[in-house]
């Protein structure tokens, strides 16, 4: 008899017919569960397996408390690890569940472009255009032309005190429709920007009326293909109007 074939007989809720099958099962369910979630495979499936399988334990584990059998072995960990039955575990599991039921809320949009805009539009993150929704995948792209890790810091608002993190930034590059190679002037205007001369407060006030303007100069102009020329101002280039747009 394998180890956690000893664990599942313990917990006498299975009939012995089921006990070596549910063994051999339930590690490997894990296991693919748990490697779908470290590759962030986007559909709710891996999240929703995990949060059955946080509530199965619970529930096995919970009604072995009522019986008062604490003396068992949980196999949670390796056999050689033993950890037996208490309410905190039981706890521990429903407390886990629930974080991914709220993390599969607060991520449920429609797999649908048109109503991931409105999507956007409904939660106030647009500047009364249309948005790109920022998927991972873009915002990945983004980020991969920025050394540092995204969560540093590249400004900072006086009044507010809310900070621009790299991953922000890049968040909302890809929401104002910047192509990756943007993202190196994008970080350049920010920083720029959170300079004291600047005067980053008195720019965004509501009751100013004034509009920052971005001067790119030297050959990144070019590769990232901004309008220097004829009808300088004027619509139809996406690297002048996204950056533009963002900044």
């Amino acid at each position: 008899m394998m180890p956690f074939q000893g664990v599942v007989a313990n917990y006498r809720l299975l009939p012995d017919a089921m006990v070596a099958p549910a063994a051999h099962l339930i590690p490997p369910v894990e296991l693919l569960l748990g490697a779908t979630l470290l590759l962030g495979l986007a559909f709710p499936g891996p999240e929703l397996g995990a949060a059955a399988l946080l509530l199965l334990f619970a529930l096995a584990m919970g009604i072995n408390l009522r019986r008062g059998r604490r003396h068992i072995d949980c196999g949670c960990f390796q056999s050689a690890l033993k950890q037996t039955l208490s309410w905190t575990l039981v706890m521990r599991n429903v407390v886990l569940a629930s974080l991914v039921g709220v993390a599969l809320s607060s991520n449920d949009v429609p797999d649908d472009l048109l109503a991931a805009i409105d999507y956007c539009y409904a939660q106030g993150w647009t500047d009364g255009l249309p948005v790109i929704p920022p998927v991972m995948d873009r915002v990945h792209a983004m980020l991969a032309y920025e050394g540092r890790p995204p969560e540093a810091v590249i400004a900072t608002h006086p009044a507010t005190g809310l900070q621009l993190t790299v991953h922000s930034a890049a968040v909302n590059a890809v929401m104002a429709g910047c192509l990756p190679e943007y993202f190196p002037v994008l970080v350049a205007a920010f920083e720029a920007m959170d300079k004291p001369p600047f005067n980053f407060h008195g720019s965004t006030a509501s009751t100013g009326g004034s509009a920052p303007l971005l001067i790119v100069s030297g050959p990144v102009a070019d590769d990232i293909g901004m309008n220097a020329d004829v009808n300088l101002f004027g619509p139809g280039n996406r690297a002048n109007a996204t950056i533009g747009r963002l900044s």
